[in-house]
């Protein structure tokens, strides 16, 4: 019963993301750029899940900003 359910969702997945690439390319640029500056500044090892600093971080949003406003770039 549930395999069809997340068959359908995949799919309306997948049609929602190449429509929104299609429509507005910038905004997904902007989108990855974003995502990926701020992996960068996430303080994780090598090998440690990226799961539990999602998840602290959307249960405190002020660590968020701090880690954000605290960031020295690297270069």
């Amino acid at each position: 019963m549930t395999a069809p359910i997340i068959a359908a969702w995949l799919i309306w997945r997948k049609k929602m993301i190449r429509h929104h690439r299609e429509r507005m390319p910038r905004a997904a640029l902007d989108l990855a750029l974003t995502r990926n500056a701020l992996l960068a500044i996430i303080p994780f090892q090598q090998g440690e899940p990226l799961a539990h600093f999602f998840e602290l971080y959307h249960r405190y949003p002020a660590k968020a900003l701090n880690l954000i406003l605290q960031a020295r770039p690297v270069l």
